[in-house]
């Protein structure tokens, strides 16, 4: 290419100017195609930058995605554990409070026995129990 540049000129310089024309159509010819290859490599550069970020932006995203799953899926197990736990813990204590209500029935039904056995009248358990709670809604305080 540097070649046909210099014919051109030393073509001009000899008056030759047929000889210089077609020098210098040569010479652009091949600039041309010299231009349109390293404008074709640039492209390419390019278009393998984009590519590349393109790939790089997907990995983050598919990264973060990764990570927001396994923290779902974390939140989860330990709310299902913490549920699991709140179940056993009220399993617990409803098996405790129903065996302290029988203990307590029990201990009534002995101390009525004791009663009944010094003459004394029998007490009425299912009576005095809606006695109770109709006593209680009476002296409760009217919702507000």
């Amino acid at each position: 290419m540097y070649l046909y540049e210099v014919l051109t000129n030393q073509h001009k310089l000899n008056d030759d100017y047929k000889n210089a024309f077609e020098s210098q159509q040569k010479y652009d010819s091949l600039n041309l195609i010299y231009n349109s290859t390293n404008d074709n490599g640039k492209m390419q550069i390019l278009e393998n930058k984009i590519e590349k970020e393109k790939k790089e932006l997907e990995l983050k995203n598919e990264r973060l995605v990764r990570y927001f799953l396994i923290g779902m899926i974390s939140i989860l197990v330990l709310l299902l554990f913490i549920s699991g736990r709140l179940y056993v813990i009220n399993k617990q204590k409803r098996v405790l409070v129903e065996k302290e209500n029988t203990r307590i029935h029990n201990e009534i039904e002995q101390l009525t026995q004791a009663l009944d056995e010094k003459g004394n009248k029998r007490l009425d358990l299912v009576n005095q129990s809606s006695a109770l709670n109709w006593l209680g809604s009476r002296l409760a305080p009217p919702p507000s």
